[in-house]
């Protein structure tokens, strides 16, 4: 199911990071009318006499914009670990799992998007995680993609908008299948059946029958009413972790911020602020969580 969530090919490039230098502007719109050559020498020209970071950002480009794959790979890796510290190195990293997944190495991709995943927190590591969970998926380990997907939806850039919604569309696959999951426990949990000459058990089945009949007729009160289900509340949530001392790290430096910081019961550990009785609250919220330059995406709340 989870493959579903994924609607273009695995191995296709995902996102590309923002142009900062000026001339690789110009150099963008020759190569988007087709002028690979040309984009490509403004680009080695800015390599040769920018400084570290406008020489990462123009090298990287300069990759993009080869036309043999190897050549492009050389480049990459030359800003991968020559720029290992500018944001490009990251985008970098992407486009060398990419190469990885078209060669047929999906170890080597998945190795690489790993780290890009957890030594990263950008744009470039959204999408590295989107191919990720779908290279673990395809090796039956459904719970690391959904975590790995649920770390990514908080990464995502709000502009990026067919990421946000591929990744939203596998999280609620990913919820579905918990459900799912959770169900056939519990169609699948032996039921206690009284045993004839068994007193004790006849005794106790009795008075828990006897029990529930009493919570239920309480809880219906003297009107004769159903209990009611509790509201739905919202919640905003900042992370996912494969850990539980990670999510629980996050929500103390949350909560000592003054937010009401909480961390879910199950795997993958979700850090979440807040139960608002409407969404309009919680996205009041996120707002005010992204202008300060944090992730955050609105979700319902668990059942307490």
């Amino acid at each position: 199911m989870l493959g579903l969530a994924f609607s273009s090919p695995i191995g296709a490039q995902g996102g590309a990071p923002p142009i900062a230098d000026a001339s690789l502007r110009r150099a963008r719109a020759l190569a988007a009318s087709g002028d690979l050559a040309a984009a490509r020498a403004i680009a080695d020209s800015v390599a040769a006499t920018g400084d570290a970071g406008r020489k990462a950002e123009a090298l990287y480009w300069s990759a993009t914009w080869s036309e043999a794959p190897a050549t492009a790979r050389t480049k990459f890796i030359r800003v991968a670990v020559e720029h290992a510290l500018t944001p490009i190195a990251a985008w970098a990293q992407l486009r060398i799992a990419e190469q990885d997944v078209e060669l047929g190495d999906r170890a080597g991709a998945q190795r690489r998007l790993e780290r890009l995943v957890r030594d990263f927190d950008s744009g470039a590591s959204a999408y590295g995680g989107l191919l990720l969970a779908r290279l673990q998926r395809e090796q039956g380990r459904t719970l690391e993609a959904c975590t790995t997907l649920d770390s990514s939806r908080v990464r995502a850039p709000p502009d990026a908008v067919e990421l946000v919604n591929q990744l939203a569309y596998a999280a609620r696959t990913c919820e579905l299948m918990a459900s799912r999951a959770q169900r056939a426990a519990a169609d699948s949990a032996p039921a206690i059946t009284n045993q004839p000459g068994n007193a004790d058990t006849s005794r106790q089945s009795a008075n828990a029958d006897s029990a529930s009949t009493t919570t239920r007729a309480t809880a219906r009160g003297a009107t004769g009413a159903s209990p009611t289900r509790p509201a739905r509340a919202w919640s905003v949530q900042v992370a996912a972790f494969a850990t539980l001392a990670e999510a629980r790290r996050l929500a103390s430096r949350i909560s000592e911020r003054g937010h009401d910081a909480r961390v879910t019961t199950d795997r993958p550990f979700r850090v979440r602020i807040g139960r608002f009785a409407t969404r309009a609250d919680a996205v009041a919220l996120a707002g005010k969580l992204k202008a300060e330059g944090n992730q955050a995406i609105i979700v319902e709340a668990e059942r307490p």
